[in-house]
């Protein structure tokens, strides 16, 4: 049997069609693979960033509280240090003794020598 060429041409022609198509489809199914690994790792970042953020608030809340706790405990040995008559002169070294409740809201930092810290200043 002999083939003329244009039945190799059209033979030629549907080889590279079909070819083309199944590398096409094979090379579509990597791509999807690869947008998949993508979105993956975006929502894995994601979800890291939005818990780091959660740690720190949480952490900055603790430490606010730790300065109140610190605040409240040198206010009450300052008060007790005066019902007892202890005598101010060790505490002359560190900060002075208030001389208002810790109800009201302390004076900022360095305003008056006679003030515990402000809660949101370093010690």
């Amino acid at each position: 049997m002999d083939f003329g060429p244009e039945i190799s041409l059209v033979a030629l022609f549907l080889g590279l069609v079909i070819g083309g198509a199944i590398g096409y489809l094979i090379g579509r199914g990597g791509v999807n693979r690869q947008r998949q690994a993508l979105d993956d790792s975006t929502r894995a970042q994601a979800d890291l960033k939005r818990d780091v953020e959660t740690h720190l608030r949480e952490t900055a809340g603790l430490m606010d509280r730790l300065a109140a706790d610190y605040q409240d405990i040198y206010a009450h040995l300052a008060a007790g240090a005066r019902q007892f008559g202890v005598s101010e002169a060790p505490l002359a070294r560190g900060r002075a003794l208030p001389h208002e409740s810790t109800a009201a809201e302390p004076a900022p930092h360095g305003a008056t020598p006679d003030q515990p810290p402000r809660r949101d200043e370093p010690v």
